[in-house]
């Protein structure tokens, strides 16, 4: 269990940076503090009501994880937080690879910002 604290500790540490974009349909690379984790992410345009943001978590560590909680937080054009969800990424990220994600949003905004804040570990392929 302590091993699975110290992850979720680190994994609290692992910021996407939020980046202002043109328009919200327009797909953004987001990196990682140390680079543990990119996303890659669009909103499609789509109705109001079925608005949603998806794309891919990237792993770029030596652990294969499950689990990983996305926060996404939406922004207005001054940077400030307008709204907040939560979701999932669909599935396992072995070691450098990547898993989709798709989080519907209550509210389209000028941007969002896209965090993962925790994960369980499979395996590390160092050990």
């Amino acid at each position: 269990m302590g091993h699975r604290r110290s992850v979720l500790a680190f994994a609290t540490t692992v910021v996407m940076a939020a980046a202002v974009l043109m328009a919200p349909a327009e797909a953004q690379e987001l990196a990682a503090a140390g680079g543990f984790f990119r996303a890659v992410w669009s909103v499609p345009p789509l109705p109001r009501s079925l608005t949603k943001i998806e794309g891919y978590i990237y792993n770029d560590s030596r652990l294969w994880v499950t689990d990983v909680r996305l926060r996404i937080v939406s922004l207005d054009r001054a940077g400030h937080a307008v709204g907040e969800t939560s979701g999932w990424v669909f599935g396992d990220i072995p070691a450098g690879s990547r898993a989709y994600f798709a989080v519907p949003l209550t509210e389209p905004a000028s941007t969002y910002g896209v965090t993962v804040i925790s994960f369980d570990v499979v395996s590390d392929s160092g050990e």
